[in-house]
């Protein structure tokens, strides 16, 4: 008898079963694309925020060898123009910027100018005036930091230490809610990343600007005719922010590069002159009237601030009073007063010495 292998039908997929599998795949590679294109946007935050980092190193550097801060450079030119990421400036301000230009005044405070980070006069590669996202990083300054350092110092003139005030120009908030908070409003410079999105931003490869965002909080940090002195730093308010800002107030600057050299007390006051100084420099007025002893009497700290030392101390300052009409000679302190001035026969007078060192009587030994 011959045995028959019975032959059993092939199991197979059905076409249910397929569409399930395709579908599980699908929705595995979407999951793994987005995590895939999240890590990689979240990669070129960082390097955008480190390009920025290394850009304020670039402007300390800056300052230190010319002793000002560079103005910004034009949003409106291309990479293949020469002047592309060139500030817009000379060392005596920022100009007065001109339609075109790519470098924008603020229309309140003529002071703040709005432009590209000049990224070639601080000798960096021109992609280090660009973020990761493809947009040129925007540059904002009061450009009376920009002018030229006065060796000689002048009350009228402005120059990177000789600003007066240097408080209150740029205000930086944040929004943890709803309602904005204010960090500083002592900001002279602001650096702007327009992140992933880019609204607002110019484009490295163009020299028009992209759409502006329709979230409040970006519009703040982007370019407008209308643009004023606020920008926001973070907002845990929008669900659109992605900005990456730096911004420093001009003490911070000071601190961060030890430029304290670069620092001037402005105006001692009219006891001395008007005069100013550089940070360690001394004041040797006459406002006790004993300038001859070289005693320092004002001092001008490392934050453009004076320190006022030995001001008509009583210790040293002295009156002679007396002397003459029949009044004995007496030697009094600074800012005393007493009725004991000994006659040369018999009574005695009254006297004062003031703060700075001048005697008087009444009373005297004639009457």
């Amino acid at each position: 008898m011959v045995n028959k292998k019975i032959s059993r039908p092939k199991s197979a997929y059905t076409l249910v079963e397929l569409s399930i599998v395709i579908l599980i795949l699908a929705v595995l590679m979407t999951g793994g694309l987005t995590i895939t294109i999240g890590a990689f946007n979240k990669a070129k935050k960082i390097s955008t925020q480190n390009k920025i980092n290394e850009i304020y190193k670039s402007l300390g550097k800056f300052l230190l060898e010319n002793k000002r801060l560079p103005c910004p450079a034009s949003l409106e030119l291309t990479k293949n123009e020469n002047s592309y990421g060139v500030e817009y400036g000379n060392g005596s301000g920022c100009g007065t910027g001109a339609v075109g230009s790519g470098v924008y005044v603020n229309p309140t405070n003529p002071n703040i100018f709005y432009g590209m980070i000049p990224a070639k006069t601080l000798n960096l590669p021109l992609s280090m005036g660009e973020d990761d996202f493809g947009s040129k990083i925007s540059y904002v300054i009061d450009q009376r930091f920009t002018n030229v350092f006065q060796e000689a110092i002048s009350n009228s003139n402005s120059g990177f230490g000789t600003t007066e005030p240097y408080t209150s120009i740029i205000t930086i908030q944040e929004k943890p809610s709803a309602t904005s908070r204010d960090i500083t409003s002592d900001a002279i410079l602001v650096i702007i990343s327009h992140g992933l999105n880019a609204f607002g931003a110019f484009n490295a490869n163009a020299r028009t600007q992209n759409p502006r965002s329709n979230d409040s909080d970006e519009k703040e940090n982007d370019y407008n005719a209308s643009f004023d002195k606020k920008f926001i730093y973070n907002s845990q308010n929008s669900e659109i922010f992605d900005d990456v800002v730096l911004f420093k107030t001009r003490n911070q600057i000071v601190q961060d590069f030890d430029a304290h050299r670069l620092v001037a007390c402005i105006n001692a006051g009219t006891v001395f002159g008007g005069k100013s100084a550089y940070y360690g420099q001394n004041l040797y007025g006459t406002p006790c009237g004993f300038d001859y002893k070289k005693i320092p009497e004002k001092y001008c700290d490392k934050f453009g601030n004076w320190f006022e030392m030995n001001i008509c101390d009583r210790d040293w300052i002295t009156c002679l009073v007396g002397g003459s009409a029949k009044m004995k000679l007496k030697i009094v302190y600074a800012n005393t007063s007493g009725t004991n001035g000994e006659c040369e026969s018999s009574g005695s007078y009254d006297w004062s010495c003031s703060a700075t060192g001048v005697g008087s009587v009444t009373n005297n030994c004639l009457q």
